[in-house]
């Protein structure tokens, strides 16, 4: 399961997901808490917070979110959401380490906290892509349910196990234009609701 999932390349400038949170939409915004709230997490942990401090400042970062998500905008193929809100979260994680009063003398793997919550950690490939992985399967488990299960399944072998079309079909007593169908329009509900917000 750790092959490369595919990408989904688009040329709006913003998914539905984050125009509909632009425009105060709760549901969106509920969805982009749900696929994005665990990755803000690690991220702050990743800085030295405990979980109840990550917890915390997590909930920081989308309440910047919410005043700042306006001013948002896709420009650029390396302008992304998930970069925008990573600079946020650096952002409120130095925040935070400067309005605690004992945290400068403690460290985190050798690194004063401030050391750590300044350091801008430069993702590897493989952090991207295992982050990408985490967004795909979480944007897809959002929207599953509106599929029927053999949709769903045929989408998961094909695309997240990678079967071969031949045996998906096989093994749900499919056609193989009907497992490629499957592919397709779940691949067009996600680039759909939610674009350029899982890149």
């Amino acid at each position: 399961m750790d092959r490369e999932l595919p990408r989904h390349d688009t040329d709006e400038t913003s998914s539905n997901l984050i125009r509909l949170v632009k425009q105060m939409d709760q549901t969106a915004w509920h969805r982009l808490v749900d696929l994005y709230g665990p990755l803000v997490f690690s991220w702050c942990r990743r800085r030295g917070l405990d979980e109840e401090r990550a917890s915390e400042v997590t909930q920081r970062v989308f309440a910047s979110v919410v005043k700042s998500i306006p001013r948002f905008q896709h420009g650029r193929p390396d302008e992304t959401f998930r970069g925008w809100l990573r600079v946020i979260t650096r952002n409120e994680v130095a925040m935070y380490y400067r309005q605690c009063e004992h945290c400068s003398e403690l460290q985190v793997d050798g690194m004063t906290l401030e050391a750590i919550a300044q350091d801008d950690f430069d993702e590897t490939s493989a952090d991207i892509a295992s982050e990408s992985r985490e967004l795909f399967l979480r944007a897809f488990s959002i929207i599953e349910s509106e599929f029927e299960e053999s949709t769903r399944q045929s989408f998961w072998m094909l695309v997240i196990d990678q079967r071969p079309v031949d045996v998906v079909a096989e093994a749900l007593g499919l056609s193989a234009g009907a497992v490629r169908q499957a592919k397709y329009r779940v691949l067009k509900r996600l680039r759909d609701e939610f674009g350029d917000a899982i890149q």
